[in-house]
């Protein structure tokens, strides 16, 4: 993740040194973000997005909720560029649970519909989730993450930042 933003970085800064317009605000790559805003490159190749980790405001929180659609799950991943961005909501059972450094970072796998076929990639900022436990989320669509499950070949889903979560079931 950081190493594609250093990279972007040097790359926009070269270009623009050899072009001449480095300080002119209306090509400037700096983008002044809030909590919870989604930030990164404007056009990126949906696929293998890097999931970053957004701590969404109270107000973000409210915003997602109150705009979240529930497009079918390959509706979805059919149509994942023009989902981008936008907020959404599912009901699902957790899977794999992976925790970072911080204490209530974590990524984590979501079954919707009660199927193992449908899975969302998540990215979320808050208290423990289980595997197994049925959740009920609202966040925001990044685009897809591929991933190489223990079994099988390497799948692609829908990637999402989750901006709040609803433990419906708890598995702990």
């Amino acid at each position: 993740m950081k190493r594609r933003d250093y990279l972007a970085t040097i790359g926009l800064g070269v270009a623009g040194l050899l072009a001449g317009c480095i300080g002119s605000q209306e090509n400037s790559p700096t983008t002044t973000t809030t909590a919870g805003e989604y930030y990164g490159p404007t056009s990126e190749n949906s696929t293998n997005v890097d999931l970053r980790l957004r701590d969404f405001t109270d107000d973000g929180i409210a915003d997602v909720r109150n705009n979240a659609s529930s497009p079918a799950y390959n509706h979805l991943l059919e149509n994942i560029d023009s989902y981008t961005r936008e907020a959404v909501h599912y009901m699902g059972t957790v899977g794999q649970v992976t925790k970072l450094d911080r204490e209530d970072n974590y990524y984590f796998l979501v079954a919707t519909g009660d199927s193992w076929h449908n899975l969302l990639y998540a990215s979320w900022v808050g208290d423990t989730v289980h595997r197994g436990d049925e959740i009920t989320l609202w966040g925001r669509v990044l685009g897809t993450e591929t991933y190489q499950p223990v079994q099988g070949s390497q799948r692609t889903v829908p990637a999402l930042a989750v901006a709040d979560i609803d433990v419906e079931r708890s598995n702990s």
